[in-house]
């Protein structure tokens, strides 16, 4: 299980990059042993089942999907 629970500095950034391919190809995280026996596993995790935050903090893009928003909401207004 990857948990994205980090800071964003750049030992962080690398890890992501080399973890993003791993996880999109059902492999072991790189800092696991190499087992990869999820890569056959049915049911597994995949890009599909992410949220856009859970993309994020993957290191993956944005979809390109347009957000529908159900209710209009105001501007916050300034207090003193």
């Amino acid at each position: 299980m990857y948990i994205p629970a980090t800071v964003g500095c750049e030992k962080n950034t690398s890890y992501m990059a080399k973890q993003v391919p791993a996880f999109l190809s059902g492999k072991t995280p790189p800092d696991f042993a190499p087992d990869n026996f999820e890569v056959d596993f049915n049911g597994r995790a995949t890009e599909a089942d992410l949220t856009p935050l859970g993309r994020s903090q993957m290191g993956l893009p944005p979809l390109k999907a347009p957000v529908e928003r159900t209710t209009r909401q105001e501007p916050a207004k300034a207090t003193a």
